[in-house]
C-alpha cells in the first residue's frame, strides 16, 4: 500500500506538496446545514465492510477533507465524492494533507467538472457522449436499450461520477485506478464504461424484459477482469475517430463552448467529425464517404471517392455491394449543419436501423468540406460537373483551345473551328464582364464601409489610445526588458564554466546521463508551454529559441505548413508528444532542419498545419538521451551561450521511430557545428575593412546571400514576412 501511495503521488504530481488545510478550515464553509447532513449520512454508509471506516477518527477526517474541498472549489457537496476519497485512506499516506492533495489531483485530472454545478450538466453531457460512442460501435445494442428506455444515466452515472469506485470492492478499485493513472488519459473513462457494456451485449439482448436488472449487475469483478477490460477499452479508443476525443475534452475536461456542444449532441444523431478528420481516417483505415445531398448537388460537386446515398433504395444497394457494412467506418456528408431537416439524418437513420456500425457525420456538411478543400487542397479533393466546367470562362477557354487545334483542317472542319472560337470568345467576354461588375460592386462596398469606420469617433479615440500606449511602452517596457536581459546575461556568465563542464556535447546517443543533476545551481530547466507562450516570440537568454549566430528571432505561434517541410532535403519531420506542465502530454511535430530544431503544436482540426512553440539552434544541442526504462522517451538538452541554465525538452516518440529520430537530430547537429566552425574560420580569413577598403570581388555578394535562417521562410502561404525581427 505504501509503494502504491508513493507511485500515485508521483503520477498525480503531488509529492511533497503542501495542502494548507488549516487555512481553509478556518474560513467560512461553503456547505449548508443540509449539505452537512447529506455528507454525514453518506459517510456512515461509506466502505462499512472495512473496519477502520467505521471509526470516528476516519469519518471526522473525511468530513473535514470534503468540507475543505467544497470550500476551495466553491461547490456544493455531491454524492460520489465520498467514494472517490475513501481509497486514499487505504494507501498509508503520512498525513491528511497528502490524502487531500492526491484526492484533489485525481479529480482535476479525470473529472474536473463532472461533479460541479447544482444541475450536474457536465455529468449529463458525459453520459450523452457515452450514448453517442455506444451507437457508433454497436447500433444494434444502442437501438435495443433506447427502445427499452435504458439510457446511460440509469446504469453508468456511478461509473463516471466515482471513476468506478462506487460499485467495486476496494482491491478492484485500486486496480482500476492503477490503470487509469498509468494510462494518463481521461478519455479512457468513457471507453472503459463502453467496454463493460459491450462485454454483456448478448446477455442484455437475451434478457429482454429483465434487461434493466442485467444492466445493474454490470461491474468489475476482479483484477484480471480489470486488465482485460482496459485492453478492450484501448482497442475501442483506437477504432474511434479522434474527433470524439476533442468533443469529450471540450465538453467535460475543458468545459468550454457548452451551448455549442449541447446543441451538437442534441441535433446530431451520431458521432460528429470535422472535414479535416476525413483525410486522417480511423486507425489507418480510410473512411467510406456517403453523400446524402440530392442528386443534382452530388453531380455538380462532391468529394472524390464519395458515393451518392440519397434516394430510394440507395442505402440497400450500398449494403448489397458491400460498400458499407462489415465494420467499415462510414462518414455521411449532409447539406449543412446537423438538423432534423438535413438529408443526412434520413440516411443515417436507415444505416442505424440496419445495424451498420461506425457511422459518423461531417460537421457542417458539404459546405464545410468545400471550404476545407480550398484551405488545404492536398488533403481533400473535389469532383463534379461544375468543377470540370469551371464556370463560363473556363468552358470558353476550353472551346478556344479546341478551335485552335482544328484551324489546320480544311473545309467544314475549318468553319467548325472558327465558329467554336467565336463562341468561346463570346463566353469569355461575358464571364469577364460579369466578374468585373461583381469586383466593382465589392470594391465600392468595402470603400464605403472603410470610410464609415474611419469617420467613427470611437475608432479615432481607440487609435489615439493605442498610439499613447505604444509611446508609453517604448519609454518604459523596453527599458525593463533590457535590464532583464542584462541581468540574465550576467547570471549566465557566472555559471557558464560550471555548466559547460557538466554537459558533454559529444556524449553518445542513448548513453546514460552524467548524473542525476548538475552540480551547484546548474540545474537544467524543463521547457513547458507556459514558458513558450510567455516568450511571445522574443528569444530571451532564458527562453526557448536562439539562433546562436545571427541572434535573429522568430515569432512564437507562427503558423507553419508541415507538409512543405516533409519535401525539403536534409529535413526530418517527427510526429510526437511533448511532456508539458503538470505532466500533460501535448501533441507536437519536431522539424529538424539543417540548422534548427523546431517544436510545433499540431492544429486541432487542420491537417499539416501547426504553430511554432519553441525553436533552438542545432549548434546549441548539448545532449540527446534515450531512456532505457521507457523505449519511447527522448530528451533533448540545449545550452545557449547566453542562457543561465540548459533547457530540456522531453518527447515521446513511437518506439520503432525513436532511434531514427535521434540519429537525424545528432547528425544534423554535427553538421551544424561543422558549418558554424567553417563560417567562423571564413570570417576570420576575410580581410578587415581597415586592411582593405575595397573587398575582393564576390565577398560582398557572398555575405549578403548568407542567410543562416533562410529555411524559416516556409511558413503557411510561403510568406517570409511572418518572421519576427525582434
Amino acid at each position: 500500500a505504501a509503494l502504491r501511495g508513493r507511485v500515485w503521488q508521483i503520477l498525480l504530481g503531488v509529492v511533497n506538496k503542501k495542502a494548507n488545510l488549516e487555512v481553509w478550515a478556518e474560513g467560512e464553509s461553503a456547505l449548508t446545514r443540509e449539505d452537512l447532513q447529506v455528507l454525514r449520512a453518506d459517510l456512515t454508509r461509506t466502505r462499512q465492510d472495512i473496519p477502520h471506516f467505521k471509526t470516528p477518527q476516519v469519518q471526522s477526517d473525511m468530513e473535514a477533507l470534503l468540507t475543505v474541498y467544497c470550500t476551495r472549489r466553491s461547490v456544493k457537496y455531491t454524492q460520489g465524492l465520498n467514494e472517490i476519497l475513501a481509497p486514499f485512506f487505504e494507501l498509508g499516506l503520512d498525513s491528511t494533507g497528502a490524502i487531500f492533495n492526491a484526492f484533489y489531483a485525481l479529480i482535476q485530472k479525470f473529472i474536473p467538472n463532472t461533479l460541479r454545478g447544482h444541475d450536474l450538466k457536465t455529468l449529463r453531457r458525459s453520459l450523452e457522449l457515452l450514448r453517442v460512442v455506444l451507437r457508433y460501435h454497436s447500433p444494434r445494442l444502442s437501438n435495443f436499450l433506447e427502445a427499452a428506455g435504458l439510457h446511460p444515466d440509469l446504469y453508468a452515472t456511478s461509473w463516471i461520477a466515482t471513476l468506478f469506485a462506487g460499485d467495486c470492492a476496494m482491491p478492484v478499485v485500486m486496480a482500476v485506478w492503477d490503470e487509469l493513472l498509468l494510462g494518463d488519459d481521461p478519455l479512457l473513462v468513457h471507453f472503459l464504461a463502453l467496454s463493460l457494456v459491450l462485454e454483456k451485449e448478448e446477455e442484455i439482448m437475451d434478457a429482454a424484459e429483465d434487461a434493466a436488472a442485467c444492466m445493474r449487475q454490470i461491474k468489475f469483478t476482479s483484477c484480471a477482469h480489470v486488465a482485460g477490460r482496459f485492453a478492450e477499452a484501448r482497442r475501442l479508443m483506437a477504432a474511434t475517430p479522434r474527433a470524439f476525443r476533442r468533443t469529450v475534452h471540450r465538453a467535460t475536461i475543458q468545459d468550454q463552448a457548452n451551448a455549442e456542444v449541447d446543441a451538437l449532441l442534441r441535433l446530431a444523431p451520431v458521432l460528429v467529425i470535422s472535414p479535416a478528420d476525413i483525410a486522417q481516417g480511423v486507425h489507418g483505415e480510410a473512411l467510406v464517404l456517403l453523400d446524402a445531398r440530392p442528386s443534382a448537388g452530388f453531380v455538380a460537386a462532391h468529394l472524390a471517392g464519395s458515393h451518392e446515398a440519397a434516394g430510394t433504395g440507395r442505402v440497400d444497394a450500398l449494403l448489397r455491394s458491400n460498400v458499407v457494412g462489415g465494420g467499415k467506418h462510414v462518414c455521411v456528408i449532409g447539406a449543412g449543419p446537423a438538423s432534423d431537416s438535413d438529408p443526412a439524418t434520413a440516411v443515417i437513420a436507415q444505416l442505424l436501423e440496419k445495424g451498420v456500425q461506425h457511422v459518423s457525420l461531417v460537421e457542417g456538411g458539404f459546405p464545410a468540406c468545400r471550404e476545407a478543400a480550398a484551405v488545404a487542397p492536398g488533403t481533400l479533393k473535389l469532383e463534379g460537373d461544375s468543377l470540370r466546367d469551371g464556370g463560363g470562362g473556363a468552358t470558353g477557354a476550353a472551346r478556344a483551345f479546341e478551335g485552335l487545334s482544328l484551324l489546320g483542317q480544311t473545309g467544314g472542319k475549318r468553319q467548325e473551328a472558327m465558329k467554336g472560337m467565336m463562341q468561346a470568345f463570346s463566353m469569355t467576354k461575358e464571364a469577364s464582364k460579369d466578374l468585373a461588375d461583381r469586383t466593382r460592386d465589392v470594391t465600392s462596398s468595402l470603400a464605403d464601409r472603410t470610410r464609415d469606420a474611419a469617420s467613427d469617433p470611437r475608432v479615432q479615440q481607440a487609435a489615439e489610445k493605442t498610439k499613447s500606449s505604444a509611446i508609453s511602452w517604448g519609454k518604459k517596457g523596453f527599458g525593463m526588458l533590457s535590464a532583464s536581459i542584462s541581468s540574465a546575461s550576467t547570471l549566465a556568465r557566472e555559471v557558464a564554466n560550471e555548466v559547460s563542464g557538466s554537459l558533454d556535447a559529444s556524449a553518445p546517443v542513448g548513453g546514460p546521463p552524467a548524473g542525476n543533476s548538475l552540480p551547484g545551481n546548474a540545474r537544467f530547466a524543463i521547457e513547458d508551454e507556459d514558458e513558450d507562450d510567455a516568450a511571445g516570440g522574443v528569444a530571451l537568454p532564458s527562453g526557448g529559441g536562439t539562433t546562436g549566430e545571427g541572434e535573429e528571432e522568430f515569432q512564437i505561434d507562427t503558423p507553419i505548413n508541415v507538409a512543405h517541410w516533409t519535401e525539403k532535403p536534409f529535413t526530418t519531420v517527427v510526429r510526437c508528444r511533448r511532456l508539458g506542465p503538470r505532466g500533460v502530454m501535448l501533441v507536437r511535430y519536431l522539424i529538424v532542419t539543417e540548422k534548427h530544431v523546431m517544436d510545433l503544436e499540431a492544429h486541432a482540426t487542420k491537417l499539416n498545419v501547426a504553430r511554432l512553440k519553441a525553436w533552438n539552434a542545432l549548434a546549441d544541442l548539448a545532449k540527446v538521451t534515450l531512456s532505457e526504462e521507457d523505449p519511447e522517451v527522448v530528451t533533448l538538452i540545449f545550452k545557449h551561450k547566453d542562457a543561465a541554465k540548459p533547457r530540456g525538452y522531453i518527447y515521446v516518440v513511437d518506439s520503432d521511430k525513436r532511434q531514427a529520430a535521434a540519429d537525424a537530430i545528432t547528425d544534423a547537429a554535427e553538421r551544424a557545428r561543422t558549418d558554424t566552425l567553417h563560417s567562423r574560420w571564413e570570417q576570420k580569413a576575410r580581410p578587415s575593412p581597415k586592411a582593405s577598403a575595397c573587398p575582393p570581388a564576390g565577398v560582398e555578394a557572398a555575405a549578403s546571400n548568407d542567410d543562416p535562417f533562410g529555411d524559416f521562410g516556409d511558413f503557411v502561404g510561403g510568406d517570409t514576412s511572418q518572421e519576427a525581427s525582434a
